[in-house]
């Protein structure tokens, strides 16, 4: 588990796509393990795989409270802006639903609704999810404060900082020096 955790966590994609194959071939409706390989494929850039594996998280456990958590995060990916939206919308943690909206609101030009999720996330969630507002921030094009959150995230130990590396979110920022320089900071290769 752990070599699979280090192995996504610092980018190496198909070392954590052979490592959920091996998983599910044994295990196919581990609802988890679909999951963690739905979010590997999103991150290794195959949305169109990663797509079809979130829809199977959601066919095999539709009642957990972040199953569609990957979809909404692979449709926005791939620019399906009213099917991220009506994931998002459907998705009952706050953090991640706040966050989701204010980037797709974003990417759809509310820029209004956008601010409003945005406001409610930073107000309501600054303790608990500074990584949910750094991508937030990042999808809107805020890079300064994306930072700012990421360095809040990392402070704060936010267990999703694990999955900087390769997030969406942080695609367009990717040959930044700052950026690369911040994933050096906390130990993972730019």
């Amino acid at each position: 588990m752990q070599s699979r955790l280090r192995a996504t966590a610092l980018g190496r994609w198909d070392d954590g796509l052979e490592y959920y194959r091996a998983v599910l071939s044994h295990d196919p409706l581990n609802a988890g393990r679909v999951e963690a390989y739905a979010d590997c494929l999103l991150r290794s850039g195959n949305y169109s795989e990663a797509e079809e594996q979130a829809r199977r998280v959601v066919l095999i456990s539709p009642t957990e409270d972040i199953v569609g958590i990957w979809l909404a995060w692979v449709l926005l990916a791939r620019g399906d802006l009213p099917g991220a939206l009506k994931a998002f919308e459907q998705i009952s943690l706050p953090d991640l639903k706040l966050a989701g909206l204010a980037a797709v609101y974003h990417a759809m030009g509310r820029g209004k609704d956008s601010d409003e999720a945005m406001q409610k996330l930073e107000t309501n969630m600054f303790k608990t999810s500074p990584y949910a507002i750094a991508q937030a921030h990042a999808y809107r094009g805020e890079f300064d404060a994306a930072l700012t959150w990421l360095d809040r995230s990392w402070d704060a130990k936010d267990g999703w900082l694990s999955l900087a590396k390769g997030d969406p979110a942080f695609t367009q920022y990717r040959d930044n020096p700052r950026y690369r320089a911040w994933l050096h900071k906390i130990g993972l290769p730019d």
